[in-house]
């Protein structure tokens, strides 16, 4: 038996839905306050790993540790992001 991958419109429930720009905004922020991690499951992020959640760039990520904006730490020659520190700062939690 041969598998064929479903073409758009193969299933009506699968239709991707379109939203208006506030919508995707307010439900991106949604996603990012369930998905960020807590600092007990994970007390740093990677620069890699945290820029997903502020929904930058590499570099602008590294521009914005070096301009004090984000919060950081570096160990070593690795620059670390405290969990913590980054949900009270996106208000994903109380200060």
């Amino acid at each position: 038996m041969t598998h064929h991958p479903l073409e758009p419109g193969d299933r009506p429930d699968m239709e991707p839905m379109l939203l208006s720009p506030e919508a995707t905004i307010e439900a991106l922020d949604v996603i990012v306050a369930t998905v960020v991690p807590l600092p007990e499951e994970s007390p740093t992020l990677t620069v890699n790993e945290a820029r997903v959640f502020y929904r930058l760039s590499r570099s602008l990520m590294y521009d914005a540790i070096r301009a004090g904006e984000i919060p950081s730490i570096r160990v070593g020659r690795r620059v670390l992001v405290p969990t913590a520190a980054m949900r009270r700062h996106l208000g994903l939690d109380p200060q």
